[in-house]
């Protein structure tokens, strides 16, 4: 097994979080989710391309399944926080940072700090987490206008609210 400086970071960030993986397993996850990273930017925008054209059956059919029962309330949630949100989107901006999340469920999966980019050129925060459910990737949670210090590059470009507690 060639030593590199990743695995040995990798390593170490196991033993202090008293994870027992070796490096190969640590790595080829790490693949895993930068692999996937592509597929979910795709998504991202074609979630942002429905919620401009207020396209809810096509914004929801990206949505995870854990919003069987409660379509109405998702519904009344992109009319009242997404799609205005969404509503004057031209582009994903590209500066962004993913991160491997651990959701309140115990799944694992990615969240994005991303930007969209408006009409008028105004850049705006957006926080987006995905999962695979049954070997499907969907997207879990959407929060739009919060801003991450250290997640997203800068928090200080518009009128938003900081998100604290990531």
């Amino acid at each position: 097994m060639k030593i590199t400086r990743l695995k040995i970071v990798l390593l170490l960030l196991g033993l202090l979080l008293g994870i027992n993986i070796s490096a190969d397993n640590a790595f080829s996850r790490y693949g895993q989710i930068l692999g996937n990273s592509s597929n979910e930017g795709k998504m991202i925008e074609q979630f942002a391309e429905h919620a401009a054209a207020k396209e809810v059956d096509e914004a929801m059919a990206l949505l995870t399944s854990a919003i069987k029962g409660r379509e109405a309330l998702v519904v009344q949630d992109f009319n009242s926080r997404l799609f205005p949100f969404f509503e004057d989107y031209v582009e994903i901006h590209n500066a962004k940072t993913i991160g491997t999340s651990v959701f309140p469920d115990g799944s694992r999966g990615t969240t994005h700090y991303i930007y969209i980019i408006t009409k008028s050129g105004q850049k705006k925060p957006l926080m987006i987490s995905f999962r695979k459910e049954n070997g499907r990737t969907v997207i879990l949670d959407i929060a739009p206008n919060k801003c991450v210090p250290g997640r997203h590059p800068s928090c200080d470009d518009g009128d938003f609210e900081e998100e604290d507690d990531y």
